[in-house]
């Protein structure tokens, strides 16, 4: 009985892209998210749409056999069914079986059956026909994208053929349909959903659906098949098609982020251009022009990093973060994903209030794709193993990148202060913020701060707050007992309270008597509070220019 091959060492993988494709397996750390921000999504199979243009290949292989044993046209359109069919069922059955491999041969077949027998339905026929196949069996996710890329493909191929008068048009058409046609309907479902464009996906389809269709999809298969491993030369040829890709990927623009007001404003013209087709180029351009004049609106969010910190601070001038949250809290993809929301494309100055690995350790998941000018944090806590091994690591991931302990945050004020308490975990000196918003309003924060610094920081900042009425309060230390002391609470008198926490986090923050704390203060003062455990990122407008930006030493 033929044995399933075994995966592959991950170090024979570094993609974890075979993996991805032929076991359905993918290591902690890959960075598929990544590839599929920046537009590489065939790769991953998230479509199909490679599956769909093997099996289309697989037609063109057979004509040169069938035109040599002279046979019918008819026979060899069923052998590249039969032979495209065969090696597909195997690379299902090295997935397991995943349901939603089906998705594509679902649609294939259907389309293949009813073009042999005649059959005169409309184009997206087999894709309603997937559809509720998939809705009997329960596919799983990701159906928004996966049936919008395989209609757009549809589509194309169906506009494609028209024009050429032939069921089989020739490849570099076949990949320039699916490659363009996948991509233009799933464009604006990003747009909408996640603020971005990702305009190269259809230059990255169109460079490695060739490759993968005639060459390395097939030729892998086969060697799994006949030596229950792929070949050393096939492994090489994945492994340059991905340098190649990242190559284009890093010399090249990236996705285009679009706000909320770019979309409303992209969303207007485009209804004016239906109306008035007559002048519809013109609109496009003060649709583009338009946009390109719109200021980005300043604010600041406390970002939803699980169990950590992170505050972004977003002018039109400088884009700025108070701590980055911890390394498991958000992926290289979730940080881009930020990029693209808060129309960021780096980050001058982050301010680290002191060293917990929830504050600063997601620098290991954001310096790769992002620059940063300049990193702060006390002198003394870099002087310390922990800060010099940090300091390390800057300096090796992001060589460009300022390692300094004064003069690199701009948004607002910043005090160090010490704790009273004989504290000895490194969390004895602590960065107090204070960022003026809009509206007579004004951002404070402290870290991992105690009572004992809450106390220093009312005395240091007292005067300077009293022109700020609204105060929104980052509690400190994630809500545990020895933060937000009642002294402090009754003087910061806030009118909104963000808290920042993990979901069920092993510390069980906020602490009960933290809570109760709050729950006290509710007796005499109204405040709103939010935590990002439950509201997501929290976020607030800044007034320009700010009233309040001496810095305290």
């Amino acid at each position: 009985m033929l044995a399933k091959p075994q995966s592959m060492p991950w170090q024979d993988d570094p993609y974890s892209l075979l993996h991805r494709l032929f076991w359905n397996e993918r290591p902690v750390d890959s960075e598929e998210g990544v590839f599929r921000i920046y537009g590489v999504v065939h790769l991953y199979a998230t479509s199909g749409i490679h599956l769909y243009a093997f099996l289309e290949t697989v037609e063109l292989w057979v004509f040169p056999l069938v035109e040599w044993l002279k046979l019918d046209l008819k026979w060899m359109k069923r052998a590249a069914l039969a032979l495209a069919l065969a090696l597909l069922a195997w690379a299902w059955w090295l997935q397991d079986f995943r349901p939603g491999f089906a998705r594509p041969l679902v649609t294939f077949m259907i389309r293949k059956w009813g073009r042999e027998q005649g059959a005169k339905f409309r184009v997206l026929a087999p894709l309603a026909a997937t559809l509720i196949f998939d809705w009997v069996f329960d596919f799983g996710g990701g159906k928004a994208h996966y049936y919008l890329a395989i209609a757009g493909a549809l589509l194309a191929l169906e506009r494609v053929e028209r024009r050429r008068s032939s069921d089989t048009p020739s490849p570099i058409w076949t990949h320039v349909a699916l490659s363009v046609g996948s991509w233009i309907l799933t464009a604006p479902l990003d747009l909408v959903m996640h603020h971005r464009i990702s305009w190269m996906t259809p230059v990255y389809s169109l460079l490695t659906l060739p490759l993968l269709a005639h060459i390395l999809y097939p030729a892998s298969l086969l060697s799994l098949l006949l030596t229950n491993e792929i070949a050393p030369t096939l492994l090489r040829m994945w492994q340059w098609m991905m340098d190649a890709l990242v190559w284009i990927a890093d010399h090249t623009p990236g996705p285009v982020g679009v706000t909320g007001v770019g979309i409303t404003v992209a969303v207007g013209f485009a209804m004016a251009a239906v109306v008035y087709p007559r002048f519809r180029a013109g609109l496009i351009v003060a649709a583009l022009g338009l946009r390109l004049l719109l200021p980005e609106p300043s604010m600041i969010a406390q970002l939803n990093v699980q169990q950590g910190d992170s505050l972004l601070v977003r002018t039109p001038a400088r884009a700025e973060m108070v701590d980055v949250g911890p390394e498991i809290g958000l992926r290289s993809s979730d940080w881009i994903e930020k990029e693209f929301e808060y129309s960021i494309d780096h980050v001058d100055a982050i301010v680290l209030t002191h060293l917990d690995a929830d504050h600063v350790r997601g620098l290991r998941r954001l310096l790769p794709w992002m620059r940063v000018n300049c990193i702060e944090t006390a002198h003394e806590h870099w002087k310390v193993e922990e800060g010099a091994r940090l300091a390390r690591e800057i300096e090796q991931e992001s060589p460009d990148t300022k390692i300094v302990s004064s003069g690199c945050f701009q948004s607002g004020t910043l005090a160090w202060l010490r704790s009273q308490t004989d504290r000895h975990s490194g969390n004895d000196l602590m960065a107090g913020v204070v960022i003026p918003l809009a509206q007579d309003r004004v951002y404070l924060g402290l870290g991992d701060g105690d009572q004992s610094q809450e106390i220093e920081f009312a005395h240091k900042f007292s005067d300077a707050l009293a022109m700020f009425p609204h105060r929104i309060w980052k509690l400190g230390h994630h809500g545990s007992k020895y933060s937000s002391g009642p002294e402090f609470l009754a003087w910061l008198r806030p009118e909104r309270i963000w808290l920042s926490v993990g979901r069920k986090n092993a510390y069980h923050h906020p602490h009960p008597s933290t809570l109760e704390r709050l729950a006290g203060l509710r007796e005499w003062l109204t405040f709103d509070f939010q935590r990002t455990d439950v509201d997501g990122d929290l976020t607030a407008k800044i007034s320009q220019p700010s009233r309040f930006s001496t810095r305290e030493k």
